[in-house]
């Protein structure tokens, strides 16, 4: 698959529509040669980080990473440190105002490089979960099987009955037939509303591993420390309990 062009931005505001050869993740923008080698040499620039685009993550991706460091009370500021005693990732503003009394206050890139940042583990766990949830669906599919067999098999039952029983039969297959038709509908909407429920809680799983699988590709560590974190905390235990309902 080719990657896809991109137009230089600097020469776009001089409306000059040039294809970039590079992408300066600081800036956020595509550079063509001549805006690289200028890039390169100016001095707040010049250590810009550069890349292939193919190595530039999807906007919705750039965009989670960007969401996932920062600080959730200053949004300019990026998250450097977690502190254990609030539970809570906190940028320098919010470490000096808020934690500077705390006792375990972690700076970010010190944990990823005295520990092993590693996913596997909830990865298992969301994938068992996966796993369960299409039990679940499975389960519901032949449950609404069995609804649909049931009707046929009353009526066999009333045809039997309505040969010794014609008068009678006429009765009693008016109130079973209404009756069977009541309890399907009320099943049918539990079913459908359990199939949308599970649908949607392996929607969701989907989602967080297709979070984890690009924050791992495109994130750094301090990225993928903060997504483990953040679906260990606020998705993991709500998913399990989904599961046991």
């Amino acid at each position: 698959m080719s990657v896809k062009q991109y137009l230089c931005g600097p020469c776009l505001v001089d409306k000059g529509e040039i294809v970039g050869v590079v992408y300066c993740r600081e800036c956020e923008e595509p550079l063509c040669g001549h805006c690289k080698q200028d890039h390169a040499r100016i001095k707040v620039s010049k250590h810009h980080k550069l890349v292939d685009f193919a190595d530039v993550p999807p906007k919705e991706i750039h965009e989670f990473l960007k969401n996932l460091i920062a600080c959730p009370n200053h949004e300019k500021q990026e998250v450097v440190s977690l502190c254990k005693d609030h539970d809570m990732s906190c940028c320098n503003k919010c470490a000096m105002a808020d934690h500077r009394k705390c006792e375990e206050v972690k700076v970010l890139s010190d944990m990823v490089h005295d520990i092993k940042v590693d996913c596997t583990g909830l990865k298992t766990v969301l994938h068992d979960l996966q796993q369960q949830s299409e039990s679940l669906l499975e389960h519901e599919r032949k449950h609404e099987e069995l609804v649909y067999e049931m009707k046929s098999k009353v009526v066999s039952s009333l045809q039997t009955v309505k040969q010794k029983l014609l008068n009678m039969y006429t009765q009693l297959e008016n109130e079973v037939l209404s009756s069977i038709a009541d309890k399907k509908k009320v099943i049918g909407e539990k079913i459908k509303t359990n199939n949308e429920q599970s649908r949607q809680f392996l929607n969701h799983i989907k989602q967080q591993l297709a979070f984890i699988e690009n924050v791992e590709q495109f994130g750094t560590n301090e990225h993928v420390l903060l997504l483990k974190r953040k679906i260990e905390k606020e998705s993991v235990c709500r998913l399990k309990s989904t599961v046991d309902e």
